[in-house]
């Protein structure tokens, strides 16, 4: 396994030499589940990623969609040398192009238009956390049902309530989506049964519960979706069915927009 750092322990980004394309972080994989959103021929022909770090969701795109443009925003030069160099990020200007410039500054200038973009967070309420919740209109909140991860939702709940009052005003929080759920045990059940009648009364707790299962950690490793991977089990279809719940929330927000601009 190779690891990235920029100057401290936390991992920025990680490799298996021997499967290079496989998605090894936990968060690259949460990231990459916006494409279950897709099938049949619908998929996405382009991409922007701002930060490229080791590569590994632009390496992860380049292989499971070959229709797919991607353009990757990265501020320091030195990270595509290393990403490259390192971490076997393709040489395919055609498909996988790389700009070094900030990421702001390129979203804003011309004229371009995106469905949705996601900002990916750490799992810590650090200064790269902030920013993504002053820049956001809307977060969704990943959190396994065990007692370290729910502290950690209170923290952060807290946080979204402060910098709604002071910062970032249209911010809201979309919803709480269980993860890595295994149901079987007490501890889990127990714990879910809490957030759903104590937070869930004045936040969604999603309907949707994403199941633990090998068969996920299988697809990241052989650097696919969870849907080419296991298209019949149970985390593909907890995907599906947390997709149609983001997206009538995304048709509602639409319908209430409407709504406030003809009155």
């Amino acid at each position: 396994m190779r690891s990235l750092h920029f100057g401290s322990d936390w991992v920025q980004g990680a490799m298996r030499i021997a499967r290079p394309w496989s998605l090894e972080l936990a968060y690259t994989r949460e990231m990459m589940a916006g494409l279950l959103l897709r099938n049949g021929t619908d998929w996405p022909r382009s991409a922007l990623l701002v930060g490229l770090g080791a590569g590994s969701l632009a390496k992860f795109i380049y292989r499971s969609l070959p229709e797919c443009r991607s353009t990757v925003v990265e501020i320091n030069p030195r990270v595509e040398f290393i990403a490259r160099q390192y971490f076997r990020l393709p040489d395919d200007p055609a498909r996988l192009g790389v700009v070094i410039g900030d990421g702001a500054d390129y979203m804003l200038a011309g004229d371009r238009q995106f469905d949705y973009i996601l900002i990916d967070c750490p799992p810590a309420l650090s200064l790269l956390t902030i920013n993504a919740l002053v820049a956001a209109d809307s977060v969704l909140i990943p959190t396994q049902p065990n007692y370290l991860s729910t502290k950690g939702l209170n923290l952060l709940m807290r946080s979204v309530s402060r910098i709604k009052k002071q910062i970032n005003p249209k911010l809201r929080i979309d919803g709480i989506l269980l993860t890595m759920v295994d149901g079987r045990t007490n501890n889990a059940k127990s714990i879910i049964a809490s957030l759903r009648s104590s937070i869930g009364e004045s936040i969604r707790v999603f309907d949707t519960e994403i199941p633990h299962s090998v068969r996920a950690a299988e697809s990241s490793l052989e650097g696919k979706s969870i849907f080419a991977h296991d298209k019949g089990g149970k985390v593909a279809a907890a995907y599906e069915s947390l997709t149609k719940e983001v997206m009538q929330l995304e048709q509602r927000a639409k319908d209430r927009l409407r709504s406030d601009g003809v009155r």
